[in-house]
């Protein structure tokens, strides 16, 4: 018998600034998502793929689209984004090359 498990690994709520150093309510969110990015790579290095749940980004800046990309394609794994109420839906077409999934592997 195969085991025929799927490994999903979410990540939601980053919130995400076009400047890295931006906080929000006094919390470096740059930080706790690079935190989370660490977390999963030692805890979870087989995943299947990544569910990225909105709110990827605070400002709907495509600079924070664009570093989030980069940043879970560290992982090596398929990504898929879902928009939530703060991330701007043509921006992060852009992030994505058009695409509404995105594929893990950096340009």
């Amino acid at each position: 018998m195969t085991d025929s498990s799927l490994y999903v690994i979410q990540i939601t709520d980053t919130h995400l600034f076009s400047h890295p150093e931006t906080q929000l309510l006094g919390v470096s969110t740059e930080e706790t998502f690079q935190t989370v990015l660490n977390t999963v790579r030692r805890l979870a290095p087989q995943a299947d793929m990544v569910l990225a749940t909105g709110d990827l980004s605070q400002d709907g800046s495509l600079v924070s689209y664009q570093r989030f990309r980069k940043s879970v394609a560290r992982l090596n794994v398929d990504t898929y984004w879902l928009a939530g109420n703060h991330d701007c839906l043509p921006e992060m077409e852009v992030a994505l090359g058009n695409r509404l999934l995105a594929s893990g592997s950096a340009e």
